[in-house]
């Protein structure tokens, strides 16, 4: 497979990855390995490249963490609509724009470097994502109508994209969950003995 992904198979190098970033009885785990092979899928703007090659990036996992260069691959692979995840992902930056984890990530900005906030943006994105059911992008929605007073969206129609499918709704670990179990209570009614209505979600 190797030679396969070095000879520029572009099925080859994203297998590779995967197993190098993953790990299989036959190849060891290297995270630096599988960020560069992610890298060569990206730079043929693969979508699923440009998401995990911005994972690596956001976590520091096989390369230099630097958030300013993930949100650029987020964009780029949010922009193909093809990946949800991305697309979600890309909903926050826009929501929160760059948040810097460490004082020394913003040594990591290059000089042109601009990525402006844009609530409406954000929204637009995150109900495209509630009409294809994608749960994350439910919840996410659901904290944003139930902590905003004022904004583009109206809570009522907000709300009731939440509850299209509240079974699939997922719960954020914040101290506040408790009104979000109100609201799943309210929209699908109290758990049955010995089941729960939801998963505990925990972002990307």
């Amino acid at each position: 497979m190797r030679a396969k992904a070095e000879a520029g198979d572009l099925t080859a190098q994203f297998q590779l990855a995967n197993e190098y970033f993953y790990g299989t009885p036959e190849r060891r785990k290297n995270y630096t390995l599988a960020a560069h092979w992610f890298l060569v899928t990206a730079k043929k703007n693969v979508p699923e490249g440009l998401f995990n090659y911005a994972l690596c990036l956001d976590q520091g996992l096989g390369v230099e963490r630097n958030p300013f260069l993930a949100a650029e691959y987020y964009k780029k692979a949010a922009e193909s609509k093809t990946m949800p995840h991305a697309m979600f992902n890309y909903a926050l930056l826009l929501r929160s724009g760059v948040v810097c984890r460490d004082p020394s990530d913003e040594k990591k900005r290059p000089e042109n470097f601009k990525f402006e906030k844009d609530e409406t943006k954000a929204l637009a994105l995150l109900e495209e994502l509630i009409q294809r059911n994608f749960a994350p992008a439910m919840t996410e929605m659901a904290e944003i109508l139930f902590h905003k007073k004022n904004g583009p969206v109206k809570k009522p129609t907000g709300f009731l994209l939440c509850c299209l499918k509240p079974q699939k709704i997922q719960l954020p670990r914040r101290k506040h969950s408790v009104i979000f179990r109100t609201v799943i209570s309210m929209a699908s009614g109290p758990a049955r003995m010995g089941r729960k209505p939801f998963n505990i979600w925990s972002r990307v």
